[in-house]
C-alpha cells in the first residue's frame, strides 16, 4: 500500500508494534506476518496523520482479505475521524485501486 498527499509526496509505515499513530512521510504499510497470512482474531489499528491541509491518498496494489457479506469479520476500515462509521473493505484484488 502506498499512501500520499496531493503533492505526490508518498508516505506510509511498517509498524514495529500494533496500534500506533503514523506521521512519517515515507515507508510501507503491510499486515502483521506479511507476506504470510495475517493472524487470526487480531485487531490492528494504524492512525495516519498527515501535515496540516494535506490529503491522505491510499493506493492498494495487492489486497487479499477474506470476503463475506458486509465485511463482518475480516476487513480494512477507512475513516476520516474515529467518530464516523467509515468504509469497510474486504475481498481480493490486484493492481492499483
Amino acid at each position: 500500500m502506498k499512501l500520499g498527499t496531493n503533492d505526490d509526496i508518498y508516505f506510509s509505515v511498517i509498524p514495529e508494534e500494533l496500534n500506533k499513530t503514523v506521521s512519517q512521510l515515507k515507508g510501507n504499510l503491510t499486515s502483521v506476518n506479511y507476506p504470510s497470512n495475517y493472524l487470526n482474531n487480531m485487531d490492528y489499528i494504524a492512525e495516519i496523520i498527515g501535515p496540516p491541509t494535506s490529503r491522505v491518498v491510499l493506493i492498494f496494489y495487492h489486497f487479499d482479505i477474506e470476503w463475506q457479506d458486509d465485511c463482518l469479520y475480516d476487513y480494512v476500515l477507512l475513516q476520516n475521524d474515529i467518530t464516523e462509521e467509515g468504509l469497510r473493505i474486504c475481498g481480493e484484488f490486484r493492481g492499483q485501486r
